[in-house]
């Protein structure tokens, strides 16, 4: 159980079994304060027969290869979130975002987290750079790439690339 204290009152919470589950419930607001995965997101995008990795320049992964993206921000849509994310990691502006895929993963570094991915459609690919937490941004060819840091990146790129081709 992640709440020790109501975010509404903070009170102190106390745990109850709801669907079978303990969760935290705060007696004074009357609520059940559920634990939910982090939303994120992640772009695929190709250039010809080439698809675009990002290095990361922080952890976790610092310094392999991944997939543009990140966290969705509060008020934030997904469709949003990944044209912001590959904008601020590559200097590229997307057009357009289709949904790939959806899936979870238990991270050990943030724990439960929900992977929303898109294909990501750039008008001009000239100013790509790396910015945010990314150092390098390259287009690799789609069957000469390194191994994505991430194992979810990965599983997401290969069944991308099965798509493709």
């Amino acid at each position: 159980m992640k709440y020790l204290y109501c975010f509404k009152c903070g009170s102190k919470v106390e745990k109850i079994e709801v669907e079978h589950r303990e969760r935290a419930y705060c007696k004074k607001c009357d609520i059940i304060l559920y634990e939910n995965p982090i939303p994120t997101v992640v772009a695929l995008i190709r250039r010809g027969e080439k698809v675009l990795l990002i290095r990361r320049g922080i952890e976790p992964g610092k310094g392999g290869w991944a997939l543009p993206g990140g966290f969705i921000e509060m008020n934030e849509s997904p469709e949003s979130a990944i044209l912001r994310e590959v904008y601020e990691e590559t200097n590229l502006k997307g057009k357009e975002a289709k949904l790939f895929d959806v899936i979870h993963y238990n991270s050990v570094f943030y724990s439960s987290i929900l992977i929303i991915s898109y294909e990501v459609l750039i008008n001009d690919f000239e100013p790509a750079r790396p910015g945010d937490d990314a150092i390098e941004v390259h287009f690799f060819d789609f069957d000469d790439r390194p191994r994505l840091i991430f194992e979810p990146h990965e599983n997401l790129l290969q069944k991308w690339l099965k798509r493709e081709n």
